[in-house]
């Protein structure tokens, strides 16, 4: 299928909105999700320029992304089509630390998230003018785009009464402030 993105093509070029081809081929644990809103993060703007992972260029970065499910694997049970969800990083689930519900501690978080595509090193999208592969999934998903595929452990459900522009940031912005919050000395309140 086709889809339109955002693409960075080498270190420190723009971000190019083009059209690419998004190869659909749902693995067991994966969801086709349709982005609906996502928030510009300055990790993707960092990642932009970055010189020293020449592998990941071209890319399609972003990692704020909120849309609606449009299609899931064979073997995704927390989701199904239609529903909304909030996109963020993903994890192996089967770790020590995901077991223990501390996901971002994963012992793959590095593989899952900043790998140039999938665990196994493919890519999702690719030129539609010379099919050159286009790095995909930029922590877990890579939100600059139309559609994309996220593995199940990357997905929250969400009511779907809350507009997608309001539930993008709780993908990353929200989720680091929380977890870089300040405690005062006489309560636990967060500020």
């Amino acid at each position: 299928m086709f889809t339109d993105a955002l693409v960075v093509a080498k270190p420190g070029a723009p971000f190019v909105y083009q059209q690419v081809e998004l190869n659909d081929s749902l693995r067991s644990h994966e969801v086709l999700v349709r982005i609906k809103a996502t928030g510009v993060c300055h990790t993707d703007l960092n990642f932009s320029k970055e010189k020293s992972m020449p592998e990941l260029f071209p890319a399609v970065l972003g990692h704020e992304g909120a849309g609606i499910v449009e299609r899931i694997g064979t073997d995704v049970t927390r989701v199904t089509p239609g529903d909304h969800v909030v996109v963020c990083f993903t994890c192996c689930g089967e770790c020590k630390y995901c077991l223990r519900k501390e996901t971002p501690y994963c012992d793959l978080f590095f593989q899952y998230n900043f790998g140039i595509g999938r665990l196994d090193g493919s890519k999702t999208f690719a030129s539609r003018k010379n099919g050159q592969r286009i790095t995909s999934h930029f922590f877990g998903q890579s939100s600059f785009a139309k559609n994309i595929l996220v593995a199940e452990n990357g997905l929250v459900k969400v009511d779907d009464h809350i507009p997608f522009e309001r539930l993008a940031p709780l993908g990353c912005g929200v989720m680091t402030g929380a977890g870089g919050r300040s405690l005062s000395s006489s309560s636990s309140r967060w500020f």
